[in-house]
């Protein structure tokens, strides 16, 4: 059963699911690598067939890669030399577009150059492992790539660069086509800070930067977590720094969409011997909405890499003493679960989701030998979650819009047999003011936002109180996936995106148990165009073509466009655009007496939609009495304005002396007003009716003689 329009105020509270969520299991590991040759995996993604292609560095000076099978077996590897990522220990990889190539942002070292004289360095290879280019940029100045994102249209690499005349180290942004041609760049520099040392950068459908990481600060020679919103023009729209007073030997972080900032950092206290791990969550603005320490200890810890996975969970990668060591925690910084990988020595870089899991990616040093081999670990899915996850929020082809098609993975309570057994689903749609994504908003009060990343799984929105519309319940039938077609309050068009939000509850046998999906958004699109107006009629008067039409029965019209020629069979553009009106009546004033002209009319929805244009109608010669200023023929012409309120006027053509009767009717024929009647010499007439005393509606307007008779209709609304 669907309910529109009720308004319900719902306090999210999860019935503990959290408690039985665990790390996902290990599919399988790897450790491969040549003796004597350092290597380290940086970054790693989905191939389309299944399998998963890795990059990091060879023994320093080559940019190595290659692929796995899904079940870990490697098919491939590779390398380009004099690709040395030089003291920055950094590549990062992103898919180039349909034709499964891939750009890997990395350093390299110029012909007989030095450890200290590097350039940034991008490699497009293809899914099986072969070179199609390499190109540099830069001067040879110790200029390290770190990262590498993409807007859709062209690619992004984040990169260091030496700040001039001193020895510190600035950011630089710059902006790539997919053939490797570089189209911008600018250059991010603070001078109170010494470094920077950036680990996660990403681009959102603003055009805007979010870049995570840590800084060296001068004013108090510590290192600190570090954010930044950065316009596409360089302006830093925001930008701060967390955990003063410590020293900071490594950070990370992420951007949760239209959330805020997760970040992530080790520290050292050298007085009391101390490495100490900690976590801070921020608003979107900036603020800090907790910090927790993680890890503390004697031993070595870090934390590398961090990945929002479900409704207020993240996975963490990293060491500790060495060992690689993955985490699940909650969105209040508390560990959930926890698992050293105490069979390697080494650390895990970086951890990126596939379709059915995790995998990631760093290095291993077996037997504690002089040499690091690429670590891999395939994960599964998380376990014990039982809220629903939705799949996608996606808009329906060819429909009047107002709605998107919701899909989603059932709980794994859905046909089990137990006390707890998913009974059914409510979907919810968060109550928004509908608005256009724009910069601005950025700081406004957070909306989810919908992307290929599917980032925007991750959010505090169930930890807040929010008021949502009841959209719909479905009955759970112990299906694998379930979907809706829900209604949207606004449908996006040519002046921005509006986006909905919405969520999925799995409702139990227990009815104060349920389990609510991470909140997911999308838009709705109006894909069809309204019919094209029909009955067009022209009428005329002394200074202008009077243009009236029935209007098109399409409760999304907003307008109708009105296109002008002096040739025939002409074809609507900007050059014969003449103007636009919510009437159904256009006055053309813009005319020459001896001129022919035509016209053809478009309807114009609500989402900027335009129909065909209007079959073409021809207006004649515009000055048709004759030359002692008679009419040639009886005629009446469209009251105007019209529609009206509460006054119009009528025109009317008298070719010869006659008896006259000019009267209002309503829709059942009655005689409402007369506006003439009586003898009338040859000419031209004007009267005006004033509907003021008779309700909204349909009237008509009757000319008659002993020889004429013809009607017209007015609207008069009010």
């Amino acid at each position: 059963m669907r309910y529109f329009g009720v308004l319900i105020s719902m306090l999210f509270v999860i019935a503990s699911p959290l408690q039985s969520v665990s790390l996902p299991d290990t599919l399988w590991t790897d450790s491969h690598g040549l003796h004597d040759n350092p290597e380290q995996g940086q970054d790693i993604i989905t191939l389309p067939d299944g399998g998963y292609l890795f990059t990091g560095f060879r023994d320093q000076e080559k940019l190595y890669f290659g692929k796995y099978s899904d079940a870990g077996e490697i098919e491939w590897t590779n390398w380009v030399p004099n690709q040395g990522l030089g003291v920055s220990y950094m590549t990062s990889m992103i898919a180039a577009g349909p034709n499964q190539t891939y750009l890997i942002a990395s350093s390299s070292e110029p012909p007989l150059g030095g450890p200290d004289q590097r350039d940034i360095a991008v490699t497009r290879i293809t899914a099986l492992g072969d070179t199609l280019w390499t190109q540099s940029y830069g001067t040879a100045q110790q200029e390290d790539a770190m990262a590498i994102t993409s807007d859709g249209n062209t690619y992004f690499v984040l990169a260091k660069l030496p700040r001039p005349s001193t020895s510190y180290r600035d950011l630089h942004i710059l902006e790539l086509t997919s053939t490797g041609d570089s189209i911008n760049g600018f250059t991010l520099s603070n001078p109170q800070y010494g470094a920077f040392h950036p680990t996660s950068f990403s681009v959102d459908s603003n055009g805007d930067f979010h870049i995570t990481g840590a800084v060296s600060d001068l004013q108090d020679s510590t290192g600190k977590l570090w954010y930044a919103q950065v316009a596409s023009d360089g302006t830093v729209l925001e930008s701060d720094t967390y955990e003063d007073n410590i020293s900071l030997v490594h950070g990370c972080g992420v951007y949760l969409p239209g959330a805020g900032y997760l970040l992530g950092g080790s520290s050292y206290m050298s007085s009391m011997g101390v490495r100490t791990t900690r976590l801070v969550r921020t608003s979107l603005q900036g603020d800090t909405l907790w910090t927790r320490t993680i890890l503390t200890g004697s031993d070595d810890n870090y934390i590398h890499d961090l990945l929002p996975v479900s409704l207020g969970l993240f996975l963490a990668v990293g060491d500790i003493d060495d060992t690689p060591w993955i985490a699940l925690f909650n969105d209040a910084g508390q560990i959930v679960d926890s698992v050293h990988l105490s069979n390697y020595v080494g650390s895990l870089n970086a951890i990126r989701p596939v379709p059915t899991g995790f995998i990631a990616v760093g290095w291993d040093a077996p037997t504690s030998a002089m040499w690091e081999n690429i670590l891999t670990i395939r994960l599964s899915v998380l376990q014990g979650v039982h809220y629903p996850r939705i799949q996608l929020v996606r808009d329906i082809p060819q429909d009047q819009g107002h709605q998107v098609r919701i899909r989603w993975v059932a709980s794994d309570l859905d046909g089990v047999d137990s006390d707890s057994t998913t009974t059914a689903y409510s979907i919810w749609r968060r109550i928004d003011q509908p608005y256009v994504q724009q910069k601005s908003d950025m700081f406004a009060e957070p909306v989810m936002r919908h992307d290929t990343s599917r980032e925007a799984r991750a959010s505090d929105l169930a930890h807040r109180q929010e008021s949502w519309d009841f959209i719909e319940t479905v009955p759970a039938i112990g299906a694998e996936e379930y979907g809706i077609v829900a209604p949207t309050l606004v449908d996006s068009t040519a002046a921005g995106v509006f986006w909905s939000v919405f969520q999925v509850v799995a409702h139990t046998d227990n009815p104060t148990l349920r389990f609510l999906s991470p909140p997911d958004s999308g838009y709705s699109v109006d894909n069809l165009v309204p019919p094209s107006p029909s009955d067009i009629e022209i009428s005329r008067t002394d200074s202008a073509v009077i243009l009236s039409w029935n209007a098109v029965d399409v409760s999304d019209v907003v307008g109708y466009h009105i296109y002008r020629s002096e040739t025939a069979g002409f074809t609507i553009d900007d050059d014969h655009y003449l103007g636009i009106t919510s009437a159904h009546q256009y006055p053309d004033s813009d005319i020459l007496e001896t001129a022919e002209y035509y016209y053809r009319i478009s309807a114009v929805d609500d989402a900027g939609n335009e129909s065909p244009a209007s079959g073409e109608v021809h207006a004649g010669i515009v000055h048709v009495q004759e030359a002692d200023g008679i009419p040639s023929s009886y005629a009446l012409n469209q009251n105007f304005p019209n529609p009206f309120n509460p006054t119009t006027q009528i025109t009317y053509e008298i070719p010869r002396q006659s008896e006259v009767e000019l009267v209002v009717l309503n829709v059942r024929g009655e005689n409402l007003s007369t506006l003439a009647q009586g003898a009338h010499a040859p000419g031209i007439y004007t009267v005006t009716w004033d509907g003021s005393a008779v309700a909204s509606g349909i009237y008509f307007f009757q000319l008659r003689t002993s020889d004429f008779q013809v009607k017209k209709k007015g609207i008069l609304l009010k």
